[in-house]
C-alpha cells in the first residue's frame, strides 16, 4: 500500500462482476480490511498496522476453544497521540460472529504525568459502546496492563450482545485523554467464541510478544487457605485476602512452564520488603497487591513466602483465572552516621590537670566506639569554654585513639581562662575507634573548664566527629 498526494494505493485485489460464492466471500473479506485505517482530518489517510494470532487452548467450562488477537498499530513508533483523532478496524470474515473478549492498549514512549484513554465503539450498531470501563495506561507505563492508582484494567460491555462482531462491522478507536510526550500508540483486540472474560490470558500473553516491559504469568486462584494449591495455581493462608500473610504457589504455572529459579530470586533483596507482586483477576477490576517479607519455602512442587497485604479490590472465586506480576525491591544500603555526624560528647564539669607528661595524660573527654570504612576524611572538633594554666606554664591537649597516642592538639601557656579551641582531619582504618581528648600541664596549676549551661554557668565542653 502506498500513499500519493491525495491518493491511497491499495494493495488489494477484488474480482469485478463475478457470481462465484468463493471469489464474492473473498471480496467480502477484502473489502473489510479495507476499513482498516486512520483517519486524519485534512490529511493523506495512514493506514494502522495490524497483526492477526489464532492462540489454541481450552477456556474453562467451554470446552476447545481458539483466540483470534490483532494488534492494530495507529501510526509509527514516533507519532504522537491526538485526541479526538479516530481510526477504524473493519471486521474480516475470520471474526464473523466472535465475542470481544478483551482490549488493551501500549505506547512505544511513555506519558510521565498524563494518563491516556482510548474509547471503542461499533458504528455498525448504532455506535454501540463497546467497553463499560475504557482502555487506560497508567503516567509513565507502557501498557494497560498495569492498572494503578489513576487507572484500573479495560472491561468489555456484554450487555446487549454489543460484543459480538459481524464482518464488515467498523470498529472505531478513539484517544479521549493523552499528554504531548506519549509516542508510538497500538490497540490489541482479543476475540473468542464464548463471551465475558473466560480465556482472556491469550490477550495478555499477546501484548508481551510486542515489547511491552514485563510479561504476567498466568495461574488459577485456588480458595483453599493452606497445603499444596496443585499444578498452575496458587493461593493464600486467608479467606478474608485482607489477612492473608502466606503465599502459596505452584512452581508450574497455568499454561506449563515450570518457573521455580525465578520464584527463587523473589527473596534474593537483603531489604525488609524483597519485591511487590500483583494478582489480578483476568479480564476483572478483581486485584491484590502484597508485599513479600521473608525468605522462599521450597516445599518441592510449590513454594511458599510471607507476606503483607498492601492494597486490592474485588474478591476471588476457586479457579478464577488470575496473572501475576512482580517487582523486585534493590538490596538495603549501608546504615550511614546521621546528618554526617559520627560521634559528639560533651562534659559538663572541670578538670583540674595533674599530669605533667603525654604519656600519663588524663582523659577529659572520651568519645563513644565508632566503626568507620578505612576510606571517609573525618573532622575532629575540640571546644572548652576556657583553659587555665600559671604564669609560665602550660596546659597541652592530645588526641588519643584508644591507648595510643596520636599527637598534641592544642597548648594554653600561662593563659587565665581563655577559650580552648581546635579541629583536626584524619583518615581512620577500616575499624572500631575510640577517640579522647587527654590533657597534662607542664607544671604550675592548671584546669580544663565546663558547665551545664544556664545563667551564670559555663555551657558544656564537647567533642565532635563528623565527616569532613
Amino acid at each position: 500500500m502506498s500513499a500519493r498526494g491525495s491518493e491511497i494505493a491499495f494493495p488489494f485485489h477484488i474480482s469485478p462482476r463475478t457470481t462465484d460464492p468463493v471469489k464474492l466471500q473473498k471480496n467480502l473479506d477484502t473489502l473489510a480490511r479495507l476499513f482498516m485505517y486512520g483517519q486524519f482530518d485534512g490529511d493523506v489517510p495512514i493506514w494502522s498496522e495490524a497483526r492477526k494470532r489464532y492462540v489454541p487452548g481450552p477456556v474453562s467450562g467451554t470446552g476447545s476453544s481458539t483466540w483470534v488477537n490483532y494488534e492494530i498499530r495507529l501510526g509509527e513508533d514516533n507519532i504522537p497521540i491526538t485526541v479526538g483523532k479516530t481510526w477504524t478496524f473493519g471486521i474480516p470474515i475470520d471474526l464473523n460472529g466472535l465475542h470481544l473478549v478483551s482490549a488493551q492498549a501500549f505506547v512505544t514512549t511513555v506519558d510521565s504525568t498524563t494518563l491516556i484513554e482510548f474509547g471503542l465503539v461499533n458504528t455498525d450498531n448504532g455506535m454501540a459502546n463497546m467497553l463499560a470501563t475504557n482502555i487506560t495506561i497508567e503516567p509513565s507505563e507502557k501498557d494497560s496492563f498495569r492498572a494503578g492508582v489513576t487507572c484500573v484494567p479495560s472491561v468489555v460491555e456484554t450487555a446487549g450482545d454489543v460484543d459480538i462482531v459481524t464482518t464488515g462491522d467498523q470498529l472505531q478507536i478513539t484517544p479521549i485523554a493523552a499528554g504531548t510526550e506519549a509516542l508510538g500508540a497500538g490497540i490489541i483486540l482479543s476475540f473468542d467464541s464464548v463471551p465475558g472474560g473466560t480465556g482472556a490470558i491469550g490477550p495478555t500473553g499477546n501484548a508481551g510478544e510486542n515489547g511491552i516491559d514485563a510479561a504476567p504469568f498466568y495461574y488459577q486462584f485456588n480458595t483453599a487457605t493452606s497445603g499444596n494449591p496443585g499444578s498452575g495455581k496458587l493461593l493464600v493462608n486467608n479467606a478474608t485476602i485482607a489477612s492473608a500473610t502466606v503465599l502459596f504457589i505452584s512452581e508450574t504455572d497455568d499454561l506449563g512452564n515450570v518457573i521455580d529459579a525465578l520464584l527463587a530470586t523473589l527473596d534474593d533483596s537483603t531489604s525488609a520488603i524483597k519485591a511487590h507482586i500483583i494478582i489480578r483477576k483476568v479480564a476483572s477490576t478483581t486485584f491484590a497487591v502484597f508485599e513479600i517479607t521473608g525468605v522462599l519455602t521450597d516445599l518441592g512442587a510449590y513454594d511458599t513466602f510471607p507476606v503483607t497485604y498492601v492494597v486490592g479490590a474485588g474478591s476471588f472465586s476457586n479457579n478464577d483465572p488470575v496473572t501475576l506480576t512482580y517487582t523486585l525491591v534493590g538490596d538495603e544500603g549501608p546504615a550511614g552516621p546521621s546528618d554526617l555526624e559520627y560521634d559528639y560528647v560533651e562534659r559538663t564539669t572541670t578538670l583540674s590537670v595533674t599530669p605533667t607528661s603525654d604519656a600519663t595524660a588524663a582523659d577529659f573527654i572520651v568519645g563513644n566506639a565508632v566503626a568507620y570504612d578505612g576510606s571517609t576524611r573525618v573532622r575532629i572538633e575540640f571546644c572548652a569554654p576556657y583553659i587555665s594554666s600559671s604564669s609560665g606554664q602550660a596546659v597541652v591537649c592530645n588526641l588519643y585513639d584508644g591507648s595510643t597516642d596520636l599527637g598534641r592538639v592544642m597548648e594554653g601557656f600561662g593563659v587565665v581562662d581563655s577559650p580552648g579551641k581546635a579541629v583536626v582531619y584524619i583518615t581512620p582504618t577500616a575499624a572500631t575507634h575510640t577517640y579522647k581528648w587527654r590533657a597534662w600541664k607542664t607544671g604550675g596549676t592548671a584546669s580544663i573548664g565546663a558547665g551545664g549551661s544556664g545563667a551564670g554557668a559555663y555551657f558544656p565542653a564537647f567533642m565532635r566527629i563528623s565527616k569532613a
